[in-house]
């Protein structure tokens, strides 16, 4: 089980260089229901909780370096992860070799593996039907971006709004 130190009342992840030591309390992650309403974290670990924060099942995955790995080798700002998992509860998942992401109604998915350094953004597929409504279908299409980062990817995703995007009243 991940374990957070709070040390003098801010959260650190427990491999954090900035800890001297040991920290005045160690905590189970999975205890921290509101964390940003009641502590303050150290920079550096504020990433990490806020990428916690959108694992979709944490108790059944084996390896949160792989989804606070991915957010740090593409560099992600804190405020995009904020957006994402904060403000837009977004969900995450690893599925065949993917960052899939739960976000409003829609899925997404960002291949792990970059092709040339460029980030692909896939999206459900949907089919419309009547006063502008939809059913997602199972199957995904890329979605063209301008700047083929994963932070513009997250960006779009953040962004992304079906009645906006087709001009139908919500």
């Amino acid at each position: 089980m991940y374990q957070i130190i709070m040390k003098n009342e801010i959260l650190h992840d427990k491999n954090c260089p900035y800890l001297e030591l040991q920290g005045d309390k160690e905590m189970v992650i999975d205890d921290l229901v509101d964390w940003g309403k009641r502590y303050r974290c150290c920079k550096r670990c504020r990433r990490i909780v806020l990428v916690h924060n959108g694992i979709k099942d944490i108790r059944n995955i084996k390896n949160h370096e792989d989804y606070y790995n991915f957010f740090d080798r593409h560099k992600v700002s804190i405020e995009v992860l904020q957006e994402l998992f904060v403000n837009k509860r977004a969900q995450i998942n690893i599925v065949d070799g993917s960052m899939e992401i739960y976000c409003n109604k829609d899925t997404w998915r960002i291949p792990i593996k970059l092709k040339n350094g460029q980030a692909e953004l896939l999206h459900n597929n949907y089919i419309r039907i009547f006063n502008g409504r939809r059913v997602i279908e199972s199957d995904f299409h890329e979605q063209k971006l301008f700047k083929k980062t994963v932070e513009r990817a997250l960006k779009y995703i953040i962004e992304y709004d079906y009645e906006i995007y087709h001009n139908y009243p919500s």
